[in-house]
């Protein structure tokens, strides 16, 4: 990348400084990276790191759950039954990644409704 070397400023209001600082923190970046990023990617929406993290502890309980899956349908398989703490810990899991696909629905709709850009709510 090219060395930053010329130096732009502009007036803003204190709540237009807020949101520029609020935004910035919430995409994990400096103001002036942020600016930048605003001025010439637009077009593309980038995901803020807590909808990274979000995506990446769903494929942690995804492959959990799917390791889960197949022991008790092994266990089904090889015994011909399954017991009544195997199917409970199904249910948990099953519960647990449904509420953490909604989780992250409900995130990636407000970035596609906000355009990424929504501050945290205080």
């Amino acid at each position: 990348m090219a060395r930053l070397t010329c130096k732009k400023e502009f007036r803003c209001t204190a709540e237009e400084a807020a949101w520029i600082e609020k935004c910035a923190r919430q995409m994990d970046m400096t103001e002036s990276t942020y600016m930048r990023y605003r001025l010439r990617e637009k077009q593309k929406i980038r995901m803020p790191p807590d909808i990274k993290n979000l995506l990446q502890e769903l494929k942690y309980y995804d492959l959990k759950i799917g390791t889960n899956i197949n022991q008790i349908v092994r266990s089904c398989n090889s015994k011909r039954f399954i017991t009544q703490a195997d199917y409970q810990k199904l249910v948990e899991y099953l519960t647990l990644i449904d509420r953490k696909y909604q989780e992250t629905l409900d995130r990636l709709q407000e970035v596609l409704d906000y355009g990424g850009d929504k501050a945290p709510e205080d």
